[in-house]
């Protein structure tokens, strides 16, 4: 064997006539080893963000669930044992379509093999039949986005028109808003699930779940709207709880949270609005930025809608049953009204059979 200094000699000795070959096979094994160092790096950088994709999503199903098992008792009271009705409806639907579609969404990028366009492909000697990346993009888009702010929006319009009395105009109002970014949602989704490539999974490594392309910039123009509308209803409902508590100097901010406080029912209206609202739009604002951003960072904002559009929407019905519902009946808000002094609040209370007007007093001092 030659030692490194005996090679050295030996090449220096060579005629250039055998010298080219061998310059150019190491130009050639350095240039496949610099390709093959950037697909590893790829490859590191991939298995990294699926990581933190799955990390995401598993966290944001763990809260999911654990918001549903802390409030399993008062739901049993207030939601399942009262009569169906359309909020009720609306309530089990953003409540568990969102466990639902968490839960699948986790099963599809951990768990499922998938193929580019067919469902009927499959894998010898494996349970799991790949299911469709396409038909699974046009799900995800929108079950995810287009149902769940539907649903919550839906529960908003409700809460925002029982709040002014139910009044024909703020109705008309509501819904406008309401269908207006309906359809800009639905257009852009379609347009943007449509755009969306599939590519082909990478042989030979174990790698689950569908990979797209960049998701084009339809989808930022379907956040907007949602951000938009989520401040006006914001806006409507912070205005009408001010104006009926008598409150002239909007910068008193003492005085406003002073006279919140003395209604319970009042303050679980502002309360939950303010919370909730805040979660929704901090949600959305994130995923708008990460649509910006682009990457990866999408994919990790998703799961988080869900859950929180999930968690707000059934919240905001929860919360206010618990604060405002008699033994055995079901409340539905009607109408506010503010006398010198004083706070009353009349209620519709159905206990299947008659109608009462109940006032929701004071809270007690101690």
């Amino acid at each position: 064997m030659l030692s490194p200094l005996q090679g050295t000699v030996i090449y220096a000795c060579l005629s250039d006539r055998y010298k080219s070959p061998i310059r150019n096979r190491e130009r050639n094994a350095t240039a496949m080893s610099s390709a093959q160092g950037a697909e590893l790096q790829t490859l590191v950088r991939t298995l990294s963000t699926l990581q933190r994709i799955y990390f995401s999503s598993v966290a944001a199903l763990a809260w999911l669930v654990f918001d549903i098992t802390i409030t399993l008792g008062e739901e049993y009271e207030f939601i399942w044992k009262a009569r169906w009705s359309f909020p009720k409806v609306l309530y089990l639907a953003a409540r568990y379509y969102g466990l639902f579609n968490l839960a699948y969404y986790i099963s599809v990028r951990l768990f499922q093999k998938t193929s580019k366009v067919s469902f009927t492909s499959h894998e010898l000697g494996n349970d799991h039949v790949p299911i469709s990346c396409r038909a699974w993009v046009w799900f995800d888009g929108f079950s995810n986005s287009v149902f769940f702010t539907t649903t919550v929006n839906m529960l908003f319009v409700l809460r925002v028109h029982a709040l002014y009395e139910k009044k024909k105009t703020m109705l008309a109002f509501l819904l406008f808003l309401f269908f207006a970014e309906f359809i800009v949602e639905v257009i852009c989704t379609a347009l943007t699930v449509h755009s969306v490539t599939i590519n082909d999974r990478t042989p030979g490594l174990p790698i689950l779940g569908c990979s797209s392309s960049t998701v084009p910039h339809w989808t930022l123009m379907s956040w907007i709207p949602c951000l938009i509308v989520a401040c006006i209803f914001y806006i409507l409902t912070a205005y009408k709880l001010a104006k009926n508590m008598d409150v002239h100097n909007w910068f008193n901010l003492k005085l406003f949270l002073s006279r919140l406080h003395a209604h319970p029912l009042m303050d679980v209206f502002y309360r939950d609005g303010s919370i909730f609202f805040g979660m929704i739009f901090l949600v959305i604002l994130l995923n708008t930025v990460f649509n910006v951003i682009g990457g990866t960072y999408l994919e990790i904002g998703a799961p988080w809608l869900s859950a929180t559009y999930s968690v707000a929407g059934s919240r905001l019905v929860l919360n206010l049953k618990t604060i405002s519902a008699s033994p055995n009946s079901t409340l539905e808000m009607r109408s506010f009204s503010v006398a010198p002094g004083t706070f009353r609040a009349a209620s519709n209370v159905h206990d299947g059979t008659e109608t009462y007007s109940i006032p929701l007093h004071r809270r007690s001092e101690h």
